[in-house]
């Protein structure tokens, strides 16, 4: 019922999943992870940006330049991975890890200019300096919130 309704709505079929967790070949996909590894193997570039979540999120989080955001999407989806990489996409969006932090702020770190650096992140933290580098919530920075 509710693909028909996305259907109508203007949404392509191949940016629909639609998971019946009463099948038992579902079974598995009740868990969490398992779930989450399912759907992040579907994502295609062009599918996020005109998908009913991404939609969702531009309207809740108010985002004015959905232009930037798609292009930052399509940049990561061409420069840090791809549909076999969707790992790398999900690893570059968050930087809890210490080990990913102090990477990110180490390349940072190396480039020898004075303009100032930003280091962009899904994780809901509140913007912090590491020795000069701002690391912020990506949505946050679209709104100019960051």
């Amino acid at each position: 019922m509710y693909v028909g309704k996305l259907l109508s709505d203007g949404v392509a079929r191949e940016q629909i999943t639609a998971i019946n967790f009463e099948d038992a070949d579902n079974e598995p996909l009740t868990e969490r992870k398992a779930l989450h590894e399912h759907i992040k193997g579907r994502l295609v570039p062009d599918s996020i940006c005109n998908s009913v979540i991404m939609k969702d999120v531009v309207r809740r989080r108010r985002i004015p330049d959905v232009t930037t955001l798609e292009g930052v999407i399509r940049f990561m989806f061409d420069n840090i991975g791809n549909l076999s990489s969707a790992k790398g996409i999900s690893d570059a969006l968050t930087v809890r890890d210490p080990h990913m932090l102090g990477r990110e702020l180490r390349s940072l770190d190396a480039i020898k200019d004075y303009y100032p650096k930003s280091l962009l992140t899904l994780d809901e933290d509140p913007p912090a300096s590491h020795n000069g580098i701002w690391q912020m919530n990506a949505l946050d920075w679209l709104m100019g919130q960051g």
